[in-house]
């Protein structure tokens, strides 16, 4: 059979051979097994292809399992610690009724429990009064209850020329003392006039209390060897022989304890 060519073939050229068949296709990669849609060809892949054990994941040991027998050995034979004991229940209130007796009272100091106490500390004196109307006002109340006192300091601020707001008052007995307490314990001072003639209202109520020095002797020794930074000896402790009970109308001057140092003020 003739065939028509448009052009002459070349006498010289290589003669022609078929081509040799391609290679089959490699395997895909392991990490391509887990993709999202595998082909049907990956499913032939694992049942013809194993993993090696490099490429398995083999998790850690526990820390446990890593000590030597006789170590897990001692360690199961030694017994739990005992769990600490439960703390004790809270105490339970009781109920009380209203009308029930009142609860016990603490023990009184040995200064206010003791019989033979004879001084007593008055609190909340107002701040303009000196000694000479503080030793009037006692009078008057000595003399209402047949009671008299022998000592008498009422302390001072010697640059404000005002008492610290309180004394110390030494009665003659037991007796006395107790019946005086109970009667100034809550005074109400008010309305007064000071000895320079000026009117002073103050809202101060009383307090008596207990004095921690007790007894004349041990004033007289307490403040015998003070000294007074004044120049007055009107802010000093004073004695009071005789005893001062209000009856005597002219009663005696008292005579003051301790010293005062003029020059150190």
């Amino acid at each position: 059979m003739c065939v028509n060519l448009p052009k002459q073939l070349n006498p010289h050229a290589d003669e022609w051979r078929p081509s040799p068949p391609l290679p089959p296709p490699l395997p895909p990669l392991p990490h391509a097994l887990f993709s999202y849609a595998p082909p049907p060809y990956y499913v032939v892949y694992l049942q013809n292809h194993t993993i090696s054990h490099q490429q398995r994941h083999t998790p850690k040991k526990p820390l446990k399992n890593r000590l030597p027998p006789r170590l897990l050995k001692a360690k199961a034979k030694t017994p739990p610690p005992p769990p600490p004991p439960p703390p004790p229940p809270p105490p339970k209130l009781k109920w009380r009724p209203k009308n029930a007796p009142p609860l016990p009272t603490l023990k009184a100091s040995p200064v206010a429990a003791s019989s033979s106490n004879t001084t007593l500390m008055i609190k909340n004196i107002p701040n303009q009064l000196r000694r000479e109307f503080m030793l009037k006002f006692l009078d008057g109340y000595c003399k209402t209850h047949s009671v008299a006192y022998d000592f008498f300091y009422l302390p001072f601020d010697f640059r404000k020329l005002g008492n610290l707001g309180y004394a110390f008052v030494n009665f003659t007995n037991a007796e006395a003392v107790v019946k005086m307490k109970k009667v100034l314990s809550g005074f109400k001072w008010r309305e007064y006039y000071t000895e320079d003639g000026e009117f002073v209202c103050s809202h101060k109520v009383c307090e008596i209390k207990w004095a921690r020095v007790q007894g004349k002797e041990a004033l007289i020794r307490r403040f015998e060897k003070s000294t007074f930074v004044c120049n007055d000896m009107e802010f000093l402790p004073v004695v009071l022989e005789p005893p001062r009970d209000g009856s005597d109308r002219n009663p005696a001057a008292p005579v003051n304890v301790g010293r005062i140092c003029r020059g150190c003020y």
